[in-house]
């Protein structure tokens, strides 16, 4: 993650997914993760009612991309892409 903040403030990357598309969100914050130019965070939002058992629901591998500074944010209500 970015240290320093860019000229014009902190970067955060704020994305959302659902179970059908776990597989491709992992490519996705790989992505993020290997730029060259660092975000100050990046975080998955995820509606519980699509993961009743919480991050036992998610794969081992996007987990793991926690300690690589991934926040993951659980909300009650089903967001979607537009309204997050």
């Amino acid at each position: 993650m970015q240290k320093e903040p860019y000229p014009f403030g902190e970067v955060y990357i704020s994305l959302t997914t659902y179970p059908a598309r776990l597989d491709a969100v992992y490519y996705t914050l790989c992505s993020i993760l290997v730029q060259k130019r660092k975000c100050n965070k990046i975080i998955l939002t995820l509606f519980k009612g699509d993961f009743p058992n919480g991050e036992q629901d998610l794969p081992k591998r996007i987990l793991l991309l926690q300690k690589k500074g991934l926040e993951l944010l659980w909300c009650e209500d089903n967001l979607k892409s537009h309204k997050k």
